[in-house]
């Protein structure tokens, strides 16, 4: 059986996440809360840090990686909102 951790970060004023990991340390979901009505996806994926930066976040959404709600995204800007799920590689987000 696996043991979960969760971290909690504040990220700015109005935006946390909580990450679970697994007994070896592998984040098995992050869930993203946001406070705003929404946040663009290249935003998302650079405030979280899975990209080192904006023109790799676009690079990412271009070449297909993002899938967003279970289909892939080409949309930089697309207006992610509570209750959409982000999955880029084996990193899956929850927007809460």
């Amino acid at each position: 059986m696996n043991d979960f951790k969760l971290t909690k970060e504040i990220l700015t004023n109005y935006i946390f996440r909580t990450i679970i990991r697994d007994s070896y340390n592998k984040i098995v979901m992050i869930e993203f809360e946001l406070k705003t009505e929404y946040i663009e996806l290249i935003k998302l994926l650079k405030v979280l840090q899975l990209v080192e930066s904006g023109g790799q976040a676009k690079l990412f959404v271009d070449d297909g990686l993002v899938m967003l709600n279970g289909k892939v995204e080409h949309r930089k800007r697309a207006k992610l909102r509570k209750g959409d799920q982000v999955q880029i590689d084996d990193e899956l987000i929850n927007i809460v």
